[in-house]
């Protein structure tokens, strides 16, 4: 292994150099990685990212009118499609504890890219369905086996910063991608669209191509083999999951019911709901990894989650509040503070998210336990779109407050119930 690389608490972290002397600003060091296997991971993120926003944003319209797939056919095979990675993400995380993880992660990579590349050529319905299907697998089992790498690079002191990191450099990559995409968009033409879908296939590739110069991991045994469902009996970090699953819920805010709260009950000028994505982005990309430090102690992770379930509370108090003034000014003013305490509660909510979700799991067990926190995830974003759209649109402000108390009553449960799994004689040496 190259010198340098970190695969251990043990090994040592080589120190950032800076040319000539001069430290750039913390927010900025930050975004630079600690080493060459950083360096790698960050840069094969980075990458895929950008692909996938330039995909993300013009997908539907490019299914919709190039290919011709009638809109009520699309999100039905999108359903499907969720449904197929959500019971095919146990199994995958099993696999991620048996086989190396960055070859696991690369064989995905390769079919992702794969399936970009289909989609391009996509011409029928059954051509897209089948493609489809076989993209929720390789995505979803994709972020187990993601997870379970960075908690082996990682080691036991080093993970949740990574992950950190990289949610950062994700957020940077989608923005630049869904600039890109708007070009697709604003040009409107089949050739266009195809070319960018094979940007984006190029990009998984690219990333495929990258992830193989990470060292090689050996897998971890147990002395007594595990059952395939070790991480659905740890019943404690089942109900985690589905507080962090209740609290995750915050991320389809800004995508879908913030821009329609703007048009449809506030005065506030539309192009707000962009500020307000981009007050989410550039928090995300500048402050992650400073929010994270400290999460890798689970009870700080714990007081993390709380508080970010206090702050997610107070947003959707604000956000509720902006309707309540006929300024277009103050109205939109309104709603660029709500998205700043709404980033507030998301950063300290997904670091306590990554402390929790990678400190609690046995390191030989990490692919079976990321499988079941990344279901939450799952869950939260094929119940969130009606849930949260009946709360704002059916109730109004009390909807807004009521999904307050979930964020907050979820947010309290957190140290408690982590308390109780370093109860358990199998995580003294964890706590």
């Amino acid at each position: 292994m190259p010198p340098g690389w970190r695969c251990s608490q043990a090994d040592p972290v080589p120190a950032r150099g800076y040319a000539l002397g001069v430290r750039p600003p913390s927010a900025v060091r930050d975004l630079l990685p600690q080493d060459e296997v950083e360096a790698v991971m960050a840069t094969a993120t980075f990458v895929n990212t950008v692909g996938n926003g330039l995909f993300s944003v013009t997908s539907a319209l490019f299914f919709t009118r190039i290919v011709g797939i009638p809109p009520l056919r699309l999100g039905f095979a999108f359903s499907v499609a969720a449904f197929v990675g959500l019971v095919t993400t146990l199994p995958m995380g099993q696999l991620a504890d048996r086989v190396s993880p960055k070859a696991l992660n690369v064989r995905l990579a390769l079919v992702s890219a794969a399936g970009m590349f289909l989609y391009a050529l996509a011409t029928t319905y059954a051509w897209f369905f089948v493609v489809a299907m076989v993209l929720a697998v390789s995505d979803q089992g994709g972020r187990a086996a993601r997870n379970t790498l960075i908690a082996r690079i990682g080691g036991s002191s080093n993970k949740v910063r990574i992950r950190a990191y990289l949610r950062s450099v994700t957020n940077l990559g989608i923005a630049i991608g869904t600039l890109g995409g708007g070009l697709a968009l604003a040009v409107d033409n089949a050739v266009f669209y195809r070319a960018l879908i094979t940007v984006n296939a190029a990009s998984t590739l690219l990333s495929a191509v990258l992830l193989r110069r990470l060292p090689d991991l050996p897998v971890l045994r147990s002395a007594v083999r595990p059952r395939r469902t070790e991480a659905l009996r740890d019943h404690t970090y089942v109900v985690l999951t589905v507080v962090n699953m209740l609290m995750s819920m915050h991320f389809m805010l800004l995508e879908l019911i913030v821009p329609l709260w703007i048009a449809h009950h506030t005065t506030a000028p539309r192009w707000i709901a962009a500020g307000t994505y981009l007050v989410n982005t550039i928090a995300c990309v500048l402050f992650q990894v400073r929010m994270s430090q400290g999460a890798d102690d689970l009870r700080i992770a714990a007081r993390l989650q709380r508080s970010g379930g206090m702050w997610l509370a107070i947003g959707t108090v604000v956000y509720a509040s902006a309707a309540w003034f006929g300024s277009p000014w103050i109205a939109g003013a309104v709603m660029l503070l709500a998205a700043a305490v709404h980033v507030a509660g998301e950063l300290r909510q997904s670091s306590g998210s990554f402390g929790i979700g990678f400190n609690l799991p046995p390191e030989h067990l990490q692919g079976q336990y990321q499988a079941v926190w990344s279901l939450g995830y799952t869950v939260a974003a094929i119940v969130a779109p009606t849930w949260l759209t009946w709360l704002a649109f059916s109730l109004g402000t009390t909807g807004w407050v009521i999904l307050g108390a979930q964020f907050a009553l979820a947010g309290m449960l957190s140290p408690w119930l982590v308390e109780r799994a370093l109860r358990d004689p199998r995580r003294q040496a964890v706590a």
